[in-house]
């Protein structure tokens, strides 16, 4: 994603190609804070951290939102949702799970999973 858009690294919180699950974004409710326990969040469902997609031109230095909310094939458009960018097919997104693999994964499971995504007070 940065070598196909660049990069702009001028934003406060930086600027990269990966977003983490809307779960721990702290911004979305100052008051809840979520420990971060594996024994607590199995994340066996969720990835943890996904390659998220990029700004809507003509924005796309901006890079990917800090977190995800959306793992919805084919990606809507807007920022904070999954960049199905990889596979043979461009059809595979990058996710990274709590207990540290990684996999792609493809449209049909990233619809089946969205619901869960959506929902920033749990993480399964």
């Amino acid at each position: 994603m940065r070598a196909k858009y660049g990069i702009d690294s001028y934003h406060p919180w930086g600027r990269g190609n990966y977003s983490i699950n809307q779960y721990f974004n702290i911004y979305l409710d100052r008051e809840r804070r979520h420990a971060l326990r594996t024994e607590q969040m199995p994340g066996k469902t969720e990835p943890f951290i996904i390659v998220g997609n990029e700004f809507s031109p003509p924005n796309q230095k901006f890079g990917a939102l800090p977190w995800f909310v959306s793992t919805k094939y084919p990606t809507p458009s807007g920022w904070g949702n999954t960049a199905y960018a990889y596979g043979a097919g461009k059809n595979k997104a990058l996710a990274m799970f709590i207990d540290g693999h990684v996999e792609l994964l493809d449209g049909k499971r990233g619809n089946e999973i969205d619901d869960k995504i959506k929902n920033d007070t749990t993480f399964e």
